[in-house]
């Protein structure tokens, strides 16, 4: 999620020779779009399983005081990284801004061990981070030194047959099973090598193709059988890890589809030229297509659907993420089988309730 993405971001960057200001830009709607998959998940999932809300006091004084702690060093970056400074050079004047604050109240003021403990745990990050690093070397001598990489690129544009579906298709399979076992940066930084010098032949612009290869390069995390986000998961709710990854994977299911949404309509990356009308309809057909997308996966809205009602949803679901990637207002018109499916579960509400009453 931008501003703070790790290091496959700055790859980006560096591989595009754009300011990493642009990247978080690109990123911002899709990874909004991937949250909000996410939460009607979990929420239409809630509802079905019957999980009642949680209330809980929120102590207010203390939100006032701990706020500024992460609002001010957040804001100090995005300003100084939207001026265009070296991410260096805002991470810097981030924490700098972070240690003041710490300092103004006795609440918040770290102790000399505090501070040693915090430089210790922020050299132990980053060695890991620098040993992720030194695995890309050799990857990319592999794939440069022996043509490897080439090859493996023309092979694909043979597979596809000049069909750029196709195309998206195989290289999202091979960042999907590459990231089962490296990182997300040098998962991303393989399929660049391997896959998006094609597509770019076969007419995709570069910032979509790499801002497609980096988005499933980050479902390494829950994708079984390796899946480290699941395998804490699991541990926290002691649970099935199995179970839990591929309940993972069904949370993420509608986001599989974003990718394929931004690389047909570049509007949700903000590329130069679009048009503001034509974003504000991007996004709410893409949203209201996910959630449509989610009430028919999960199969639940006012109550729990039938098949014919998960059909409906799913037809819908193709009016408006159709729309959204082709403009096609003829697919609207699959919208229309939302209006059926929402009479369909408010009768059924009513009966409930009307059985309950008696």
């Amino acid at each position: 999620m931008p501003p703070i993405m790790g290091a496959g971001a700055f790859l980006m960057a560096d591989l595009l020779a754009v300011p990493y200001a642009t990247i978080i830009t690109m990123a911002a709607i899709p990874a909004i779009l991937y949250f909000f998959s996410v939460g009607s998940f979990v929420h239409l999932h809630a509802l079905k399983q019957g999980v009642m809300p949680f209330k809980e006091e929120v102590d207010m004084r203390r939100l006032y005081v701990t706020a500024p702690l992460f609002i001010v060093p957040l804001a100090v970056i995005l300003v100084l990284l939207f001026m265009h400074y070296p991410p260096m050079f805002a991470a810097f004047f981030g924490i700098a801004s972070l240690v003041v604050l710490t300092l103004i109240r006795k609440e918040t003021r770290p102790s000399l061990g505090a501070i040693a403990a915090g430089c210790v745990r922020g050299a132990s990050a980053g060695c890991q981070i620098a040993v992720a690093c030194a695995t890309l070397g050799p990857i990319i001598a592999l794939m440069t030194k022996t043509g490897l990489g080439l090859l493996i690129g023309y092979s694909v544009e043979a597979w596809c047959g000049g069909s750029l579906f196709l195309g998206l298709v195989i290289l999202m399979i091979a960042v999907i099973i590459l990231g089962l076992e490296v990182p997300t940066a040098a998962a991303y930084l393989i399929g660049a090598i391997i896959a998006i010098p094609a597509l770019v032949r076969l007419g995709l612009n570069p910032f979509q193709a790499h801002m497609f290869a980096f988005y499933f390069g980050s479902f390494s995390g829950l994708t079984p059988p390796v899946g480290m986000s699941a395998i804490v998961a699991s541990k926290l709710a002691d649970a099935p890890y199995i179970r839990t990854a591929f309940l993972s994977i069904n949370a993420a299911a509608a986001a599989y589809i974003v990718p394929f949404i931004f690389v047909y309509n570049g509007a949700l990356l903000l590329l130069s030229g679009t048009d503001p009308l034509w974003l504000i309809a991007s996004i709410i057909a893409t949203l209201s297509g996910l959630v449509c997308f989610q009430i028919g996966f999960v199969g639940q809205l006012l109550t729990k659907f039938n098949l014919a009602e998960r059909l409906l949803a799913i037809v819908s679901t193709v009016g408006f993420l159709g729309f959204a990637a082709q403009k096609d207002f003829m697919l609207l018109l699959f919208v229309l089988a939302l209006v059926p499916l929402v009479l369909w579960q408010m009768r059924k509400i009513k009966s409930v309730r009307a059985a309950q009453t008696l």
